[in-house]
């Protein structure tokens, strides 16, 4: 069972925009409230229990696809990957990124007909997919949010 990530933490960013204070998704403020899932997690009651946080490319990827609802199964060899592409980094997965995309196939061609077209029906809400390409606007999406996090992490490198 995937477990639940909170709410957004919303900051304001600019006169339009506002960024989640943790995983720096973008929202536009004419948008108004709404409830999306912070695709990193956090607890504010006691962080002391969770693991530490690795705003990496295989984490990211990781996280918006348990936001579709499509997580990690035993048999896809997820753990493995996810840890390969934090380790090896964005450039890494920037030049890979074909092999990425073979991976989520390959995963995704062992998954029922039920929960891929619950995943795509959840996918189609986000305003950053591509229709041409949903698996790679996906890999794409990870690569972003891990450069933005690591942006602002350290500011001076960027």
């Amino acid at each position: 069972m995937i477990p639940a990530f909170p709410d957004c933490r919303w900051v304001d960013a600019n006169a339009e925009t506002l960024t989640c204070e943790v995983c720096y998704r973008p929202k536009r403020k004419r948008e108004g409230v709404n409830h999306r899932r912070c695709i990193i997690g956090w607890n504010e009651r006691d962080t002391s229990m969770l693991p530490p946080v690795s705003r990496g490319p295989g984490s990211m990827l990781h996280a918006i696809l348990a936001e579709l609802n499509f997580g990690v199964s035993a048999d896809c060899g997820c753990d493995e990957r996810i840890a390969e592409m934090n380790r090896n980094g964005v450039e890494w997965c920037k030049t890979n990124r074909e092999t990425i995309i073979g991976w989520l196939k390959e995963s995704a061609a062992k998954r029922g007909w039920l929960e891929k077209l619950e995943a795509a029906n959840e996918l189609r809400k986000r305003d950053w997919w591509s229709a041409f390409d949903p698996i790679g606007s996906i890999v794409d999406r990870a690569i972003y949010l891990a450069e933005a996090a690591s942006q602002a992490a350290h500011p001076d490198l960027a």
